[in-house]
């Protein structure tokens, strides 16, 4: 860990559940706050993402996987009915290579699939 407050990329892809590859997609894109310093073991720079940005973008965004594992629904199910409802990914996902969506969007198809 960089300090109490700072993530380093790799326990942003734990935190989010999610490749490397797509934290990375995310924070290129703008949509998570970075922030460079120097590692203090390696005095090298490091990117790092505070322990608040991170979670407000959690409490924002979702991916379809993280939807699948937190409902016990298939991601094909949650696809295939949001794709119905006409619901979108929040991002561009050749930019993401995932599909990643607003929890407001997609909050009341999940809870269709709870009430069942």
């Amino acid at each position: 860990k960089t300090n109490n407050r700072m993530l380093s990329l790799k326990e942003i892809t734990q935190k989010l559940k999610t490749s490397y590859k797509v934290a990375l997609n995310l924070i290129d894109i703008g949509k998570i706050l970075v922030r460079t310093v120097i590692n203090s073991i390696t005095h090298w720079n490091q990117r790092v993402v505070s322990t608040i940005d991170l979670y407000c973008f959690s409490l924002r965004f979702t991916s379809l996987h993280t939807l699948a594992r937190e409902s016990d629904v298939s991601f094909r199910k949650i696809e295939n009915k949001l794709r119905e409802k006409g619901i979108e990914p929040a991002f561009d996902r050749q930019k993401v290579q995932a599909r990643v969506y607003e929890r407001n969007a997609v909050a009341h198809c999940i809870a269709e699939f709870a009430e069942k």
